[in-house]
Parts: C-alpha cells; structure tokens; sequence
C-alpha cells in the first residue's frame, strides 16, 4: 500500500516532481527509499490509515519528527491533523508536550485573577469618575495622555499577530521574536495561560467557542461584579449603564484586530501537499465547508458581525450625530461615547472611525487567498495611515502623531522584507540574511520599548499629580518688616527644589 501511494501520488507542481533517494516521483514531505517504503521529510505528517495523504506542519515544524508514517513528537496526539494536540493529560511545551503539573493548573488561577481584578479596577476608576462628574480635568488629561500611547502599543503588538499568520519564511531572531509577541492572540493565550488539554481533549467547535466567547466575555465579569456591587453601594447614583457601555466600548476598541482576527478564523485556510486544506490554526478542522468546518464558518460568520455592528454604531455616533449632539450641548451623549472621541484632538473625531476600518481591514488581510494579497492589503494601509496622520496630525499629542508615523513606518519595513520571503518563491530571492532579520527586530523592539515608556511615564506623572498637592508650601506675609524674611524663606525653598505659592497682600502692592 505504501509503494501505490508513494509511486501514484502524482505531484502538482514542477516543485514537487523530484527523484528522492533513488525512488519514484514523490510527493512534497516524503522520501521513497525503497519500493515498499514511504518515509516522510520532518515538518510532514500522515496518517498510519492514509500514509500517502501528506499534511505540512505549520507553525512549529519541529512538532513533526518525519520518518514512517503516524510519527509525532513525543506527547503529540498522531490522531490529530499534523500532530497540532497534545494528548490529554499533557500540555504544549514548544514542539513537543509536557506531563501537566500543579504549577499548570495554580498558573490558570492566577492569570483568572489578575484579568478579573484588573478589568474590575479599571471599571472602579470609570464609575469613581463619573460619581464625581467629571470629564476632562487636569487630573484625567494625564491619564487620557497615558491612554493614547498605551493603545498606540496594544495596536502594534496586534499587528505582530497578524504578521505572524501570514505564510513567509521569517528568519532568526526575527521569527521567535514574532512567535514570543504573538501571547497576545486568543489562541496563543489560552495556550500558554489556560492548558485544558491538561482536562480534556475538545472537540474543533467547542475549542473554537471557547477562544472566541468565552474568553472575550470574561474580561467583563470583572466589570460586572464591581458594577453590580457599587451599584448596591450608591443607590443614589443607580445602575449607571452609560458606565458600563463605555467600559465595553474601551475594551472592544483596543482589542479589535485581535478579535476580528479570532472571528475569521475559520475562513483562514493553508494548504497541504495532498490536495487538501486546513485552517491556519491549532483547531484541527479540514477547510471542506462540511461538517465540523461549515460549523466553525457559521459560527465565525455569525462572530464577525459584532465587530462590524461596533464600527457602524460608531459611524453613526462619530460622524452623524456627534456634530449636532455636540452644538445641542448634549453632554450625555458626549460623555456616553467618550471612549471614541478622548483620543483625538477637536474637529477630528472621525479619525476614530478610520482607525477602526482600518483595523477591520487588518484582521481581514490573513484570510486572502495568497500572502502577496495579504502584504499588499497591509502595506496600503500602512501608507494611507502614515499619509493621514502627516496632514491631519489627529491624536490629541503631537508627539502621538509622530510616534503612530514611527509605528507604521517600522512595519512598512517588516512587510517590505516579507515580500521577499514568501513561500513558493525562488530560493534565492527567499533567502534572510541574519543581518536583515537583526535590524528588523532591533527596530522592533525600540518601538514596543518607546512605546511603553512613554506609556509609563506619562502614567506615572498622572499618578504623582493625582496624589501630591500643586505646591509644597503657601507663602505669604502681612507686615512689611517680615518681607525680608518671607523672600529669604523664598530663596531657600527655590534652591532645595520645593515648590510654592507666593500670595501679594494688599499692604504688600501698596
């Protein structure tokens, strides 16, 4: 059987039709040694029961150890498409699986507990502002400035997800920086923080439900839990619902490539050496429309429309009614869609809006047909961004301006060196130099470093300015003979960096 399926699989491409080894012609992945032998290239999987359907190992190659047919990694699951799970009881440890220990489960715990405290402070803040009714004062501009840099940071890491999907050749250090930065997708987090096939092995739908549902809602029950409790603790101020809108507004607004990104999915798919195709993800789910995969495109299809209901209530808040809402005096409504406006300085609120399309187009980009589809999508967007900020500098910083130029110029880079490493084209123009894949992750790096520094120190300024009074001291005097001791306590004060208030009485101007 192994001789028919090795001889017999005619090869699609010119590519593929090679002479390995002595044998016949084989397909891409295997190697014919003998005329009753198949053995399969590492990177390539099949099947004990199909030897000569080949699957390529996506991703991490090295989960496929090659050799007879059926041959995973140790701990991987052989009965899985290109050995993606683990077997239950194990958790993924890079290639290979690893026997789940209580450091597992006590590391699912704590990750629950720092979403669900941190969401839930985050949301105290929010009602705490709005109970002492205000918006924007000196206090909350440096928060809000802290913001705008924070965003700017969570959208460059989601763009490194989004890199990381497409089907190009990165090399070293470039590619384990990308797969590193890439914690950030539902998939890769629940991997890493909550292994539950240390449980159970699910099935492709729940599997899929649960990085798409399940952990995007659990980020509001920290939210809810507050909301519900300082709802019974201020029966004054009631439920407060234009609060909570907005904290779910936020939340969407800077998670909104990611959870495109989960939502599509589905509609992601690579291809296999056998003819065949699989979705570009750890779901195990042939792309045949049938089945398993024609419920994940529904469920994914039904998915998707959240994301696009979101842009199209902000079309509608933004560029329809915030104008006149605004010369109505409508503070409600203001204040009810400040998550979106905040950012950006007057007059360019619609910027918002861009931003989101953007981002949509971003997360849709992977699931073209082909790489070079892909990278052409993002490098239009990257240039239409950079066009835009220049002319309108929208971000209510200059400096946010500039740094949003920085960020799309240092991906307009990586896309540009990706170009040259798609797969399927000829090896000397796929060829990385180390020294190329250096300076994109050096330049990387000094983006995610600027850009969190700067989040930081603005935050800790808030911090500084919220809990430490303007001056140190209050100066003042009434009798003109303590004047030379009031201006020499001045001096001295000056010198030792304190600040303080100097108040002219009326006997002093006299």
């Amino acid at each position: 059987m192994w001789e028919r399926n090795c001889l017999d699989h005619e090869p699609r491409t010119a590519q593929q039709r090679k002479q390995v080894g002595g044998g016949g012609p084989c397909s891409e992945g295997t190697n014919c040694p003998g005329s009753n032998q198949l053995e399969l290239l590492p990177g390539f999987f099949s099947s004990t029961e199909n030897p000569g359907s080949v699957f390529r190992c996506y991703g991490d190659e090295s989960r496929c150890s090659g050799g007879p047919p059926g041959s995973c990694v140790s701990g991987r699951d052989n009965r899985s498409l290109a050995c993606g799970a683990c077997l239950e009881g194990l958790r993924a440890a890079g290639a290979s699986c690893e026997e789940c220990g209580d450091g597992d489960y006590i590391l699912s715990v704590l990750t629950g507990l720092v979403i669900l405290l941190g969401t839930g402070c985050l949301h105290f803040m929010l009602l705490r502002q709005d109970k002492e009714h205000y918006i924007q004062t000196q206090t909350q501009a440096g928060l809000l400035n802290a913001s705008v840099f924070a965003s700017q940071l969570v959208v460059c890491l989601q763009l490194v997800v989004v890199i990381q999907k497409l089907d190009i050749a990165w090399g070293v250090p470039f590619l384990q920086m990308l797969q590193s930065l890439s914690i950030l997708s539902l998939e890769e987090f629940l991997r890493a923080f909550f292994a539950f096939s240390c449980v159970a092995t699910l099935p492709a739908t729940t599997q899929f439900l649960v990085q798409t549902v399940m952990l995007p809602a659990s980020l509001l029950l920290g939210p809810v839990l507050v909301h519900l409790g300082c709802a019974l603790a201020w029966r004054r101020e009631g439920l407060q619902l234009n609060v909570f809108f907005r904290m779910v507004g936020s939340l969407a607004l800077l998670f909104f490539i990611v959870l495109c990104t989960a939502a599509l999915e589905p509609f992601q798919c690579q291809p296999h050496p056998n003819g065949s195709s699989t979705i570009a993800s750890g779901i195990s789910a042939l792309c045949n429309f049938t089945d398993d995969h024609l419920d994940l495109c529904l469920i994914g299809g039904i998915l998707s429309l959240l994301p696009v209901g979101f842009l199209t209530l902000a079309f509608w808040a933004i560029l329809l009614q915030f104008p006149r809402r605004l010369l109505a005096g409508d503070q409600r409504f203001v204040r009810l869609f400040s998550f979106l406006i905040l950012r950006f300085r007057p007059s360019c609120e619609g910027f918002a809006v861009f931003v989101m399309a953007r981002n949509l187009m971003f997360a849709i980009a992977p699931v073209l047909p082909t790489p070079g589809l892909s990278l052409l999508l993002i490098q239009s967007l990257l240039f239409l961004t950079t066009t835009v900020v220049a002319i309108y500098k929208p971000w209510r910083l200059p400096s946010a301006a500039y740094t949003d130029m920085v960020l799309c110029s240092v991906f307009l880079l990586v896309v540009l060196q990706g170009s040259f490493l798609m797969k399927g084209l000829p090896q000397d123009s796929m060829d990385a130099t180390q020294a190329s894949m250096i300076l994109l992750s050096v330049a990387m790096i000094l983006l995610l470093l600027v850009l969190a520094g700067v989040s930081l120190a603005l935050l800790a300024l808030h911090a500084r300015r919220r809990y430490k009074k303007q001056f140190d001291f209050f100066l003042s005097h009434h009798k003109r003979s303590a004047g030379s001791l009031a201006r020499l306590m001045k001096m001295e004060l000056r010198l030792s960096g304190c600040t303080f208030f100097w108040m002219l009485t009326t006997s002093q101007t006299s």
